[in-house]
């Protein structure tokens, strides 16, 4: 998985020097494009080269005549107008400073959009005292585009007038040539806060940079039991009443990972974070609680959160909507420099706030992450996600064949595994008794791994060639297991042919390719799609395969000014969707690299998905809030079990989280591959991991009856052993202690798991 530092443009300079002599051999190379895209036959492609993957946001609500009379709670300032109702909530706002209140009347519990003793704490900083009030905070950028400023509060005209089941904040700031509104609309148990796009205006020389959306909402004291849900990794809980800094401490992470790349010379770039992979975050107080939700603008935001700290005694938890984005430009021919990039993001965008208590019905006593995560998974439901079925596989083989090693004059292939090899190690599994399987295979193709890319086709002879790769299939077709074949179509390799930076390669903010002679380009994904994709998967549909598994497509998302397929975020990703559902459709499946929850409703598979954390110190715990949220709607799987530092540890990570186990194996020695690209593959020789890989598989057997349920909760039951619980009332309980835990009739062995039915 790519990753890398937010400015994608450290070699402009080339860069710069590569764009002049690219330009010079456009016309030939776009006869020779042509040539090669027209030769053999093609899947049809989609139409829409911008396509979109959020529906369309709908009719807005329309303008009301007067403000509707509703039965008024106690407790509720006379400053605040009635604005509207549901059965479960009722919306109050202020006219004078939008601030919002939203009361719930099944426990009458009330939410604020600014806490409610701001106005008379002497621990919060004046400047504090005069932003929180305002429902939103802008920031924009002059003509110079170098700097970001914040709109001050006392620059903000807000209008509010009254909407059908809502409230809507005309937001002017005259002096800096900025407007957009704020709508407000309550159903059910839910808020929708929505910025038309057709609403948002830039006059003069400013131009927006991002707008934090409710930035107070349900801000808490530390005194105050509960906590923040973050959407860090597979999830995070801040609580409240926690020893912490004394500073405020504040984090912001965008959506979806990294929006901007770095050049692949940078590749690979080992984590030091772990990515936002779902737009989603929650404050609970014990008895009530909130899950925010990004429904529209979700590829263009960030999740922040917040500690308390000197000047501002909040915990809080927000949304921030991201509408220029910064990189390295050259200003006429100087030094460049990080500037923020002159054409705006557009979009709607809209975050939809969904309410619950302990006592709606029936009492439970606390309320959670694992009611948000079941909140959320209601969403994904109507999203269109599906289930997984209860004889799906039980472990994940990914089978490394070859790589070529290039030397001053030769290019060496490296056979680390033929098909032949492949099917003979299959059925030794077999024999004992590993069968549910997903096999994929990585290096099939012409050069190995990652030699050719784009170009991919033909099969490798020395694997064995078509038919050896068709003779595979078969044999595990016959014992019910599907194969998928690994696929890129991000890089552009050098030596590669049939795909030119100029023209094919993804551009950055500044307008240049991305990456540079030396270490390849990165391909725009219609060039992809149609250029290759199309062509190729044709073919490869004749080989057997099931599926293929690409690469990085559930991972990355960034924009592209490209100039023939120019691409937001959204329709990047959508894109390569777009390729998943050709492989979908042309043979079968699609297993997708990353967790990124917008292709759940396109992957037979998700692979390295978060299991853990980042572990900022600000956290109180990790938790699998991602799992809770998605397992029984498709499989995923985390790290390759043999290339962490502790293999059992991360096998009952695994485990505990619901994923589905991943071994990366050879037939032949992985010393082989010391000196190529693919050294990552330190340890994965077939008859070393054999006997530990067929243990855990057997061990897994239990759990094939929970394969297709929901998780209905975790819980930690002792220092290093944890519960995890299911729909049916199964229970998983994992134990990563050096000694067994025995609890009443519970007992588990040592560093091992047990299934309670």
């Amino acid at each position: 998985m790519f990753a890398g530092s937010n400015y994608p443009c450290r070699q402009t300079g080339v860069r710069l020097r590569g764009r002049v002599y690219l330009m010079l051999g456009a016309a030939v190379l776009l006869l020779v494009l042509s040539a090669c895209a027209g030769a053999g036959s093609s899947l049809a492609v989609p139409q829409e080269v911008a396509p979109l993957l959020n529906p369309a946001l709908g009719a807005l609500p329309e303008a009301a005549v007067s403000w509707p009379v509703m039965k008024r709670p106690d407790g509720i300032p006379p400053e605040y107008q009635a604005a509207a109702e549901s059965e479960e909530l009722q919306l109050f706002i202020n006219p004078k400073n939008a601030a919002i209140l939203l009361f719930d009347k099944r426990s009458g519990y009330t939410w604020s959009s600014v806490p409610l003793d701001a106005s008379t704490n002497k621990k919060l900083a004046g400047v504090w005292k005069r932003r929180s009030p305002i429902p939103l905070v802008v920031e924009y950028t002059s003509s110079d585009r170098s700097a970001v400023k914040a709109v001050r509060p006392e620059d903000m005209q807000l209008t509010v007038s009254p909407l059908q089941n809502g409230a809507r904040v005309e937001v002017v700031a005259a002096n800096n040539g900025l407007a957009l509104n704020l709508l407000f609309t309550v159903s059910n148990d839910r808020l929708e806060v929505t910025i038309p796009e057709a609403s948002v205006q830039e006059s003069g020389e400013n131009g927006f940079v991002s707008v934090q959306v409710l930035p107070f909402f349900g801000a808490m004291p530390d005194s105050q039991a509960g906590y923040i849900f973050y959407p860090d990794g597979a999830g995070m809980l801040v609580r409240f009443d926690t020893p912490h800094r004394n500073e405020v401490q504040e984090t912001s992470r965008p959506v979806y990972g990294n929006d901007l790349l770095d050049p692949p010379t940078n590749r690979p770039v080992i984590f030091t974070r772990q990515p936002i992979v779902m737009p989603v975050f929650g404050l609970t107080t014990g008895a009530d609680a909130f899950v925010g939700i990004v429904t529209h603008g979700d590829f263009d935001a960030s999740i922040s959160m917040a500690r308390s700290g000197e000047g501002m005694p909040y915990n809080r938890s927000w949304a921030e909507f991201v509408y220029r984005r910064q990189g390295m430009f050259s200003l006429n021919g100087e030094q460049p420099v990080i500037l923020y990039e002159p054409g705006r993001v557009g979009g709607d965008r809209q975050i939809r706030y969904m309410f619950f208590n302990a006592c709606a019905a029936p009492c439970q006593g606390q309320v959670g992450y694992a009611d948000m995560a079941a909140r959320y998974r209601d969403y994904l439901l109507e999203r269109g996600a599906g289930r997984v079925k209860t004889d799906a596989p039980l472990m994940n083989l990914r089978l490394f064949m070859g790589i070529e090693q290039r030397t001053w004059f030769l290019r060496d292939f490296i056979g680390m595994t033929s098909f032949g090899e492949a099917q003979a190690m299959l059925d030794t599994l077999a024999g004992e008794g590993v069968d549910r399987l997903d096999v994929t295979l990585e290096g099939w193709n012409n050069g190995g791994a990652k030699s050719h890319y784009p170009q991919r086709l033909p099969v490798e002879a020395e694997l064995g060639g078509e038919d050896g790769l068709r003779a595979l299939a078969d044999s595990l077709h016959a014992r019910g297991q599907r194969l998928f074949l690994h696929d890129n179509y991000l890089d552009i390799l050098p030596g590669s042919t049939g795909a030119f930076p100029i023209m094919d390669a993804v551009r950055g903010v500044d307008g240049l390719p991305v990456g540079d002679g030396e270490a390849g380009y990165y391909l725009n994904p219609q060039v992809a799609l149609r250029q290759f994709a199309a062509h190729d998967m044709a073919s490869m549909a004749k080989l057997g395969a099931d599926g293929l598994y690409l690469q990085d497509f559930a991972a990355i998302a960034v924009p592209d000014g490209n100039l023939r397929y120019p691409l937001s975020r959204e329709n990047f990703a959508a894109t390569w969707i777009q390729i998943a559902g050709l492989s979908s459709s042309a043979l079968g499946n699609a297993a997708l690299g990353g967790g990124n929850l917008y292709a759940l409703n396109h992957a037979a598979r998700l692979e390295n998905v978060p299991l853990e954390s980042t572990g900022y110190d600000l956290s109180n715990e990790s938790v699998p809030f991602y799992q809770m949220a998605v397992h029984g709607l498709v499989q995923y799987s985390g790290e390759v079990i043999n290339l962490g530092s502790d293999a059992r540890r991360s096998f009952l990570r695994h485990v505990e989280y619901g994923a589905m186990p991943v071994f990366a194996l050879t037939w032949n020695d992985t010393a082989l591959l010391y000196r190529t690209n693919a050294n990552a593959l330190w340890t994965g020789q077939f008859s070393t991991w054999k006997d530990e890989m067929v243990r855990d598989y057997l061990s897994l057997l239990p759990l094939q009856a929970v394969q297709g349920q929901f998780m209905s909760g975790h819980e930690k039951l002792a220092e290093g052993v944890f519960e995890t619980r299911y729909d049916s009332g199964a229970r998983v309980i994992v134990n990563y202690n050096d000694n067994p835990y025995v609890a009443g009739s519970i007992s588990v062995p040592a560093n091992d798991f047990i299934v309670v039915p």
